[in-house]
């Protein structure tokens, strides 16, 4: 079932939606769950909070991974060789005055994230809001998909969104264990 990459994109669907749906309950905090197909991300899956207004993009929206923290996530652990095709292959056009076009601005991204395991978008796919990402592996941990709280608006410093990390990082690591049911075997 999960051998074909569409039939994964389904399952981790799925699993997914169960997984951020409880986190966005517990948190108030819209998710989204992204993943890279060629050079273009796009929201595979999405949880909302009980706000009257989410500043989220909507479901199945195409974000460009130079400016989206999930982006930055997706590529992290890719050969520096597909990166530099990525990057050769697209313009990266200004979404805001704080958008990374700079290809080795962005390099220095890419390699904090792959450092660090999570990425920041900070005022550079919307004017005003943040997001922090992170991986979801499959069970030989492979980055499958980026993980974000997303729509947090007027943060001053992105540090400000660190105390979400370990509950990102707890969810990633649940719908790895429920999409693959092979951690700790």
């Amino acid at each position: 079932f999960l051998v074909e990459k569409n039939n994964l994109y389904l399952a981790l669907k799925d699993v997914a939606a169960f997984v951020m749906e409880r986190y966005t309950e517990e948190t108030s905090q819209a998710m989204n769950l992204i993943v890279r197909e060629n050079k273009d991300c796009y929201i595979l899956q999405q949880s909302r909070s009980n706000r009257l207004v989410d500043y989220i993009p909507p479901l199945h929206s195409k974000l460009p991974f130079y400016a989206s923290a999930g982006g930055k996530i997706l590529l992290s652990e890719l050969p520096i060789s597909l990166v530099d095709k990525l990057l050769e292959s697209c313009d990266m056009e200004p979404m805001t005055p704080y958008t990374i076009i700079d290809p080795d601005e962005f390099w220095q991204e890419v390699r904090m994230a792959a450092k660090k395991g999570y990425a920041f978008d900070h005022r550079e796919s919307s004017e005003n809001g943040s997001c922090i990402s992170v991986p979801v592996r499959d069970c030989e941990g492979s980055i499958i998909a980026a993980l974000s709280f997303s729509g947090f608006i007027g943060i001053q410093d992105p540090d400000e969104l660190l105390p979400c990390l370990p509950i990102l990082q707890e969810a990633s690591q649940e719908i790895t264990r429920n999409l693959y049911q092979c951690w700790g075997k």
